[in-house]
């Protein structure tokens, strides 16, 4: 399991949605994390790699929740969903302006332009219920980009933080979720993988606690 899709998926704040959205879902990781963590939620997946959108398939019918999970084969511009979700999550694709990979599904999968941003704002916009959350993971160039999207549409940043792979470590994600509600936004203290001795740190672990048979 990726460490970025297990800490978002253990973060976001989805316990009062009732209908929530996976957008890029892949095998359906964030997806399962969001049936087993809310047990009310009905939460629908899409994805436009063919064998991937399969795979998740594959692994909600296996799941204890699969009658809560539905995988869409689609791409996101095409999705029109019949109702607006309460929570919508997403792992998206990273590294605006980045060397892309020659595997055009990995290239899809973990690159982006500037276009894609915006187009992910302005369409998790027009799903969005009125009370809504946005969660992603991202690196910090990449937050501040979306985050410039959010606030073209009069969404504000709610909940913020950092993970770092150990204190001091240079790879830098931010956690974050925006909202259509003012607020002041709750920035929490990093968050570490690891510890200084390079042990799994301590919030780390009971962050993902339930999605590991150990750390």
């Amino acid at each position: 399991m990726g460490t970025d899709s297990v800490v978002l998926g253990a973060w976001a704040r989805i316990d009062r949605a009732a209908h929530i959205l996976d957008i890029g879902t892949g095998t359906g990781l964030l997806a399962l994390m969001c049936a087993q963590r809310n047990a009310h939620a009905s939460v629908t997946a899409i994805e436009k790699d063919g064998a991937s959108a399969t795979e998740a398939g594959n692994n909600f019918a296996a799941s204890p929740w699969a009658e809560r999970l539905q995988a869409v084969h689609i791409p996101l511009a095409d999705y029109l969903p019949a109702r607006e979700f309460d929570y919508i999550i997403c792992n998206p694709p990273y590294f605006l302006q980045a060397l892309r990979p020659a595997d055009a599904r990995k290239a899809d999968a973990r690159h982006a332009d500037g276009r894609w941003f915006t187009a992910l704002a302005r369409k998790a916009d027009a799903m969005a219920a009125e009370q809504a959350r946005f969660g992603c993971i991202l690196p910090v160039k990449e937050y501040e980009y979306l985050g410039q999207e959010w606030a073209k549409l009069g969404w504000h940043g709610a909940r913020v933080q950092r993970l770092l792979p150990y204190p001091g470590g240079e790879k830098v994600r931010i956690l974050a979720e925006w909202t259509r509600q003012e607020t002041i936004p709750e920035i929490r203290p990093d968050l570490y993988v690891r510890n200084a001795g390079r042990g799994y740190d301590d919030a780390y672990t009971e962050l993902t606690r339930d999605f590991y048979l150990s750390p």
